[in-house]
């Protein structure tokens, strides 16, 4: 897909905040969208007895480092805003087709980051680095192939 970087990066955002708020609401849930793209939260998901805050990241997996990076962004809070939600989701999409294979281990799912606010720590440039182990992260749902194509296909 053509477009800036910065684009196609927004654009892969807010599909990723849309394929999340769908999961919760197929599962039961209110989920509310929040209108200030640098908030700290992305999403409100309430039930009748609990509500929490999510940050989605939507990205591709460092695969050869076997870890995912949320990088600090111009407005040094990407990775404040990802620790103070309550719950960190990555929708991970699969490398670009012009870069190498498909990610399969991680590419194509919704996953939730456990333990996100105390197990993880910034590196030195101040990017939030979580390794791509199985225990810490826990697949809440596989993306259709369309929804996986779509994310693949933006360039960034």
């Amino acid at each position: 897909m053509s477009g800036s970087s910065i684009e196609n990066r927004e654009k892969q955002g807010v599909i990723g905040e849309a394929l999340v708020k769908d999961y919760y609401e197929q599962e039961g849930y209110k989920v509310y969208e929040n209108s200030d793209k640098y908030g700290v939260w992305d999403l409100i998901v309430a039930s009748e007895c609990t509500a929490f805050t999510v940050q989605v990241k939507t990205m591709v997996r460092y695969i050869t480092k076997d870890r995912f990076t949320i990088k600090e962004g111009p407005q040094k809070v990407t990775v404040d805003n990802a620790i103070s939600a309550d719950k960190l989701i990555i929708v991970c999409r699969h490398p670009h087709p012009t870069a190498f294979g498909k990610d399969s281990a991680w590419g194509g799912q919704i996953i939730e980051v456990q333990d996100h606010r105390t197990r993880y720590r910034r590196n030195t440039a101040g990017d939030l680095v979580i390794p791509s182990n199985h225990s810490n992260l826990h697949t809440l749902a596989y993306l259709e192939p369309d929804e996986s194509e779509l994310l693949r296909n933006i360039l960034i």
